[in-house]
């Protein structure tokens, strides 16, 4: 019988899988500005960059209802993409500067302030 031994940096990736999370993952982040080309009844906004490759988008509207979604993400130097599924994926510029980031796609910017 044979054993195989899988060397120790190849444990964590079978256990999360093989997400490109970069310096985003394990980060927490709050919306504190947007700036879009469409009217939004958003309020709040908290993001949640998971190191197993999920972001978690907490958002609450101005009627008072939250709404939490959960995504699979990557990112690629200063290229985020999220994953949507049937509703297709989407990428977004991004660039962290101290504690605060923007993030910016086709049409609109949003800066946010890291919590953790």
């Amino acid at each position: 019988m044979r054993r195989y031994c899988l060397p120790l940096i190849a444990l964590p990736l079978l256990l999360t899988g093989c997400q490109k999370t970069g310096s985003l993952g394990g980060t927490d982040w709050t919306v504190i500005e947007v700036l879009s080309t469409t009217q939004t009844d958003i309020v709040d906004m908290d993001v949640s960059f998971g190191t197993n490759g999920m972001v978690t988008t907490t958002t609450t509207h101005a009627d008072g209802t939250k709404e939490m979604s959960r995504r699979r993400f990557d990112v690629h130097e200063a290229l985020i993409t999220v994953r949507r599924g049937e509703e297709g994926d989407y990428s977004l510029l991004h660039r962290i500067v101290g504690d605060d980031m923007i993030l910016t796609a086709e049409s609109f910017q949003v800066r946010m302030v890291r919590l953790d």
